[in-house]
């Protein structure tokens, strides 16, 4: 029989089941791109197969069990949320539980209950995260209790078939041995899998064992950018320069390298980059820039992408270095100049390189043919207007620039 639900618990399950629905979704999506791009950057299979809110009822259920009050019952049932990822292989795993792990700023891993290495006496085998989900809400970070199962092929297939076909309210004692057995005999299964896996992942010796008729994996590129630069590379770049050569079809390791020699492709992207930012590619850009532009139509709309791209990731960064560096007014500005202006020792002088690089990040320090530093002062008022849209005194902030490019530019 079903137990009656509290009011007060209904309610405060339906205040907050709006706001489940969108961190569950929010979870999913960053949980799928997260296993994508490890299947890139370390070959792991897996999939995210269910996602759910836990029913009212069986909450409540739950928290009666465990002692819980309508008004805590939400905070304390630990699998309000809950997801299941399904794995191909033991190894897979370890890969997604720290994958999770670096999830530091939105999931926050509370317990780990590891039924893989120790199976629960019916033979359930799995690995159970409890974790929270650091989520805004009314100026203070309300945690929602997620549970977030992993599970190979094998262990998901003997939880399926205890939970449809062996197991009713009251099983009988063979019915539990013959669950147990099954149990034992699909984890045999996980093991001689994990072993293909392994000698299927068995690394080259050496960069140079690497044939040009070899098929692309993300291993065989990690090698190849080791060999060809001498660095490793990190694990996102590895992902995207993967993406692109999928998209552009590259099949085999001499496709990448005749992508990676193509010097005047580099030429025209080391300057593009250098317009734009005032420094060329380096070794991992280079490699994904390169792909990217042969996943395009054409060489000629490939460079354009990478262009546009370099445009808003420079523009990104000079608007974060701006808000974090500048002061936060017109006005303090203004003080800044007027001091360098007036005082000059060593103090100031400090402070005049800082001011230094205030204007060369707003793009207005360029250097001539001997390498000299020069200061356009008009556009550094242009940029100063744009960047704090205040009414502001041209006339006064132009003879400040100009009193400070003749004193220290």
């Amino acid at each position: 029989m079903k137990r009656e639900i509290p009011k007060e618990f209904l309610d405060n399950y339906n205040n907050f089941v709006k706001i489940f629905q969108s961190e569950l979704n929010q979870l999913e999506d960053l949980l799928r791109l997260r296993l994508q791009q490890l299947k890139r950057t370390e070959g792991t299979r897996a999939r995210l197969i269910d996602a759910r809110i836990k029913k009212p009822a069986k909450i409540w259920k739950k928290a009666v069990k465990l002692g819980f009050s309508a008004s805590k019952a939400l905070n304390k049932i630990v699998d309000v949320l809950g997801i299941r990822i399904v794995c191909n292989n033991l190894s897979d795993i370890e890969s997604i539980i720290n994958m999770i792990k670096e999830e530091t700023g939105y999931i926050k891993i509370k317990k780990v209950i590891d039924w893989v290495s120790n199976p629960r006496d019916d033979g359930y085998r799995a690995i159970h995260l409890r974790t929270v989900l650091k989520v805004p809400f009314r100026n203070v970070i309300k945690e929602i209790p997620c549970e977030i199962q992993v599970r190979t092929l094998a262990q998901d297939m003997w939880g399926r078939l205890s939970r449809e076909d062996l197991y009713g309210n009251n099983p009988p004692e063979l019915i539990g041995t013959i669950s147990k057995v099954i149990s034992e005999q699909l984890s045999t299964i996980d093991d001689m899998a994990q072993q293909i896996r392994n000698e299927l992942n068995k690394p080259a010796e050496l960069a140079h064992d690497i044939k040009d008729n070899d098929p692309l994996s993300s291993q065989r590129l990690a090698f190849l950018f080791k060999q060809k630069y001498n660095n490793e590379i990190w694990k996102w770049d590895l992902y995207d320069w993967m993406s692109y050569l999928e998209e552009a079809e590259a099949e085999t390791i001499k496709d990448v390298k005749e992508l990676l020699n193509d010097s005047k492709l580099k030429q025209s992207l080391d300057e593009t980059a250098e317009d734009i930012r005032g420094y060329s590619l380096d070794d991992s850009e280079w490699v994904v820039y390169c792909a990217m532009v042969a996943a395009d139509v054409n060489k000629e709309s490939g460079i354009k992408a990478v262009k546009n791209y370099l445009e808003k990731e420079w523009k990104e960064i000079t608007s974060i270095a701006l808000s974090e560096g500048l002061p936060s007014t017109i006005k303090d500005f203004e003080n800044e100049l007027l001091e360098v202006n007036v005082y000059h020792n060593k103090d100031t002088e400090d402070q005049a390189e800082r001011i230094l690089s205030y204007f060369s990040l707003l793009g207005c320090i360029s250097e001539d043919y001997y390498g000299m530093k020069q200061l356009d002062t008009t556009g550094a008022v242009g940029a100063l207007i744009e960047y704090y849209g205040d009414i502001i005194d041209e006339d006064r902030l132009t003879e400040l620039i100009e009193k400070f490019d003749q004193t220290y530019v």
